[in-house]
């Protein structure tokens, strides 16, 4: 019996196969969004996969150093490190490490080794960041940055009485991070190592950082900055249908139904629910999208999906 032959996939363009009227086309759409966006800043979370993978963080590197000298965008890039922070404690310490509701418990003896392994990934997204603007012929350079250097954040813990320094952020140093973006050359890795309120003690150990979950630092310093734009780089073009295709945009009064029907699931609903918690808390569409972040600031449509807080917030134009 024969088996029916499966279809051919669509054959893949490249620039070549491209008419050059299609080109202009493409072109002036590209100016056109340029307009738009040059002068703002965006806030830009990449995590898990993204940065892990030195080939998409190369990509994600590429487009921000673009981004930032040919559109004339302030990218602010926020970081942490969790999957391997968690191995390193288990590794070094020994300890499994625990969550709850708000994410990550951070204990006193954790601290440093937090510290170190968000240092590790900071400084290799900083060399990802030269080789990716040396490929593009850009003259712009990466300023690995702590949270808590120049005071950036300053956050107070959870429950310092229960042993848990991770933390919120209670005032952004917007002096220091404006005089950091007042440099067109210089684009901020900023690792969610904050500085405490005060000086804690348990057990004898002197607490001066807090570990502050990294979505929850970019929408402080979103708001701080009154930043125009946020951006949660995942390792998908966005958030997908049943059918695999991005979903354009999301309200928050949709978010329950897309839980309850399974659409969205695993990890995927903490990442949408943290861009409806920033969406809330900003009153500014927050977008959910893979490395290629350019595609939305450079097309009228844009690219990923587009979480809003409520139908009030007037988005952009989708498909």
């Amino acid at each position: 019996m024969n088996k029916a032959k499966k279809p051919a996939a669509p054959a893949q363009l490249t620039l070549d196969d491209i008419p050059n009227d299609l080109r202009v086309q493409i072109l002036t759409e590209g100016f056109i969004s340029k307009r738009g966006h040059e002068g703002q800043t965006h806030v830009i979370k990449i995590g898990g996969r993204p940065v892990e993978d030195t080939v998409i963080s190369g990509r994600f590197c590429e487009q921000t150093a673009i981004a930032r000298y040919d559109i004339g965008v302030s990218p602010v890039v926020i970081h942490g490190a969790g999957d391997k922070i968690t191995a390193a404690i288990k590794e070094l310490l020994k300890e499994e490490s625990d969550f709850d509701r708000r994410g990550r418990i951070s204990r006193a003896n954790h601290m440093d080794v937090i510290k170190s392994i968000m240092m590790k990934a900071n400084e290799g997204l900083c060399e990802t960041f030269r080789e990716a603007a040396a490929r593009v012929h850009v003259p712009v350079v990466p300023l690995g940055i702590g949270a808590f250097n120049g005071n950036l954040i300053v956050a107070t813990p959870f429950d310092a009485a229960g042993n848990n320094f991770s933390g919120s952020p209670v005032r952004v140093n917007t002096t220091f991070l404006r005089a950091v973006l007042a440099d067109k050359t210089v684009v901020p890795f900023i690792y969610t190592m904050c500085h405490s309120d005060r000086v804690y003690t348990h057990e004898d150990k002197k607490v001066t950082k807090i570990n502050v979950n990294a979505d929850t630092a970019g929408a402080a310093i979103m708001i701080a900055l009154n930043a125009d734009r946020y951006y949660a780089i995942i390792d998908k073009p966005g958030v997908l249908d049943a059918d695999g295709k991005v979903i354009p945009r999301i309200r928050e009064d949709e978010v329950e139904d897309l839980k309850k029907s399974g659409v969205i699931h695993s990890g995927m609903v903490t990442k949408l629910d943290n861009a409806v918690d920033i969406a809330v808390e900003t009153q500014k569409p927050v977008f959910i999208t893979d490395e290629n972040w350019l595609g939305d600031a450079l097309t009228i449509r844009g690219r990923g999906t587009e979480v809003v807080a409520s139908p009030s917030i007037t988005p952009r134009l989708r498909a």
